[in-house]
């Protein structure tokens, strides 16, 4: 991007305006992440920025999904609480992993627990 395109997107995402509590909940922090990493890699940030920008909205893919399963198998077999565990592995709060779990149930690559309230993955629906 050229420069005079990076200081009027600095002067559009207000930079060099007064902090409030506002803005910075307004802060695309999953975008600033990625253009942080790319900058220290050698790569360009503005792409990357921009990059995540467009990927926001989009559904998960299924690998996602699948890699829920995984890791709730993992911590149902080894006796872990299985949201916290799905939570801690993504980065997520228990409200995100419990949104992935239902995701993951409604791929079918997920069973669901024998019992309402008791966590587990080897019974069909509606048991």
């Amino acid at each position: 991007m050229p420069a005079q395109d990076q200081r009027q997107w600095a002067v559009d995402h207000g930079l060099g305006a007064v902090i409030s509590a506002e803005r910075l909940r307004r802060l695309p922090l999953a975008e600033l992440r990625a253009a942080a990493a790319a900058h220290f890699a050698g790569s360009n940030a503005f792409g990357a920025y921009k990059q995540v920008a467009r990927q926001r909205g989009k559904a998960l893919p299924d690998d996602h999904y699948r890699e829920v399963a995984d890791v709730y198998k993992a911590a149902v077999d080894r006796r872990l609480p299985p949201l916290a565990e799905i939570g801690r592995y993504f980065q997520v709060s228990h409200a995100g992993a419990a949104k992935y779990v239902k995701g993951a149930r409604e791929r079918n690559y997920l069973g669901w627990p024998e019992r309402k309230g008791l966590a587990g993955y080897s019974a069909p629906k509606g048991e």
